[in-house]
């Protein structure tokens, strides 16, 4: 168990459960080296906030209604939609920071939709991922503050206290 910074961590974390979050609903996904290009800007952009008092700050997704039709959402729902993949995403990443013993509160979905979006990062630590996927690209940052006196240390598993993700957990 070596110490992290939120950087490495972030860097691991965050590409892995996106990529997890899209091959749940089929879709094929590939890490690329560069954001959409200009002529594939996306034209929604889904933001989800995240607190804990080791870090906060929002995971964002970019993208074009294609994609989020080919994760199963529906023509009437494409906006709602686009929120709860960043929903899910986020989901995703708050439960692999468990195991680092940070626990985050989640914010709603933000949906914002127009013509040739960028996202410019807010303050803080800022960490920018690209994907491909049939349906067209997927580009998702993620920008925190974080306590600089947290250390980022991966707990051993206790197994099973975390569920995976799409369980129903009934309590």
């Amino acid at each position: 168990m070596s110490d992290q910074t939120w950087r490495a961590v972030s860097d691991e974390v965050v590409p892995e459960c996106v990529m997890a979050l899209l091959e749940v609903y089929e879709l094929a996904v590939e890490r690329v080296g560069e954001a959409a290009p200009d002529n594939q800007l996306p034209t929604m952009i889904a933001s989800i906030g995240f607190a804990s008092p080791q870090a906060s700050g929002m995971l964002t997704l970019a993208l074009a209604p294609k994609v989020a039709l080919a994760t199963g959402a529906s023509e009437n729902a494409v906006r709602d939609w686009s929120g709860e993949l960043a929903n899910q995403a986020l989901g995703r990443v708050k439960n692999r920071l468990l195991r680092y013993g940070v626990e985050l509160q989640l914010a709603t979905p933000v949906v914002i939709s127009g013509e040739r979006l960028t996202v410019h990062p807010g303050p803080g630590e800022h960490s920018s991922f690209w994907f491909a996927t049939p349906a067209g690209h997927l580009d998702v940052y993620v920008s925190a503050r974080v306590d600089s006196d947290f250390v980022w240390v991966l707990g051993e598993d206790e197994g099973g206290e975390i569920a995976p993700e799409g369980d129903l957990l009934m309590f």
